[in-house]
């Protein structure tokens, strides 16, 4: 009886081991292996071995729901969370503190005892190697420490849509502790594509790792897009969302036109499947920059450049705000930020001058004060008084124009933003 059971043992082993393999992408996304050759377009797989990948040890993700998860050997889309303090340490030369900066913060979230926001990396740099950063401090009064590198490796995928990205992940944006969505674009002088994704943190035993969605949720050619006041160049960078009321979910980006789309609440995929384009009705423009005073600001459509949507909801409306003016130029950068409100979260969205954003439109939130130039990267988010913070970058002019974070505290006046002086 023990000789049968153990030949029935082994047969079941190798039928499992030399079976055939499938992977499909569902319609919702997801990502789905079977040994039963699928009826939709599917890709065939080998598989040799099956392995456990361990993280490092996160403490701030914490609470995930414990999965049992097992990945494919090789699935180099997981990245493994570590140390970003070390990953400085590593740089040639290493980081000193004094030279320690954040560029395009997320809204600040809570996770467990601190707060955490993610940045864009500096993997451009000399001896480093990481597309996107999180910064943690204990409370709102502490400062911002180095907290995790997420991703030391590029995505598969990034190489074949983006190929001269050189590392640098842009921009990102918490949606919650557990998914971050960030950009993605070729290098300044390319003229290429650029693309937004999303990364999911999941508990592996007892470790974080943070996963790559396999594929982008929309990109733009880099090609430029014909508007009825010329040509332009549409970014896919700087990603936003918002949540309505009645749970419905909403991806906004941009660069040189703000745009929107509705999209799958757990997965982001646009609900069209289609990426951004100017003709489909299923993506709307949302913003545009102020109207060129001659040919050398515009960008080719009569307008100047805009970029860095974020949108709030508060008291029935959904505010935009948006960044005017020029970026990354150190003390020399006029980025400032402006908002308008609309009552639907695709817009239009309107200023208090009832000027349609799509249109030029924009009222000023912020710009430069003293030694702080710049201010950009608007997110928000309420402290344990029931308070509005603006989080936001600006440049030291006292440093040398290095890139810092600030918190301004809003006051609602008429349902509109006014920074606290």
């Amino acid at each position: 009886m023990n000789k049968v059971l153990l030949l029935l043992l082994l047969f079941l082993y190798f039928s499992a081991v030399n079976s055939e393999i499938y992977k499909t992408i569902d319609e919702d996304g997801n990502v789905i292996f079977t040994d039963k050759k699928p009826s939709i377009e599917s890709e065939e797989i080998e598989v040799n071995e099956v392995q456990k990948i361990k993280a490092s040890k996160s403490s701030s993700l914490s609470e995930i729901e414990n999965t049992n998860v097992e990945k494919e050997k090789d699935n180099t889309n997981t990245k493994i969370a570590i140390s970003l303090l070390d990953h400085y340490k590593k740089m040639k030369p290493s980081l000193d503190k004094s030279d320690w900066h954040i560029h395009d913060p997320s809204r600040v979230i809570n996770a467990n005892s601190s707060q955490i926001i993610s940045v864009t990396g500096k993997a451009q740099e000399d001896g480093y190697k990481c597309g996107l950063e999180t910064w943690r401090r204990t409370d709102p009064n502490s400062n911002w420490e180095p907290h995790e590198c997420l991703f030391i490796d590029k995505p598969k995928w990034i190489s074949k849509t983006v190929p001269t990205n050189d590392g640098a992940f842009w921009a990102p944006e918490f949606i919650d502790k557990n998914r971050i969505l960030y950009s993605v674009a070729s290098n300044f002088d390319d003229g290429g594509p650029s693309c937004t994704a999303l990364a999911v943190a999941k508990k592996v035993e007892e470790e974080i790792i943070w996963e790559d969605s396999g594929a982008p949720l929309t990109c733009t050619t880099g090609t430029p897009a014909k508007t009825e006041g010329g040509e332009i160049e549409v970014e896919a960078i700087d990603p936003a969302y918002i949540f309505s009321p009645d749970g419905k979910a909403y991806l906004i980006t941009g660069g040189g036109l703000i745009h929107g789309t509705e999209v799958n609440p757990q997965t982001f995929q646009p609900l069209s499947g289609n990426w951004f384009s100017l003709d489909d009705p299923s993506w709307k423009t949302l913003a545009r920059g102020p109207k060129a005073r001659n040919d050398e600001e515009g960008i080719g459509d009569g307008y100047e450049w805009v970029e860095a949507p974020y949108v709030y909801y508060n008291n029935n409306y959904y505010y935009l705000f948006v960044n005017w003016g020029a970026c990354c130029r150190g003390v020399d950068s006029d980025y400032n930020i402006r908002v308008g409100r609309s009552k639907k979260p695709l817009g239009p969205f309107y200023d208090k001058e009832g000027i349609n954003m799509a249109d030029g439109g924009g009222s000023l939130v912020l710009e430069s004060e003293g030694a702080k130039r710049g201010p950009g990267h608007a997110g928000i988010w309420t402290n344990k008084k029931g308070r509005d913070i603006l989080g936001l970058h600006y440049y030291d002019a006292r440093r040398d124009g290095i890139s810092l974070h600030d918190e301004r505290k809003i006051v609602w006046k008429n349902n509109w933003p006014t920074i606290k002086k």
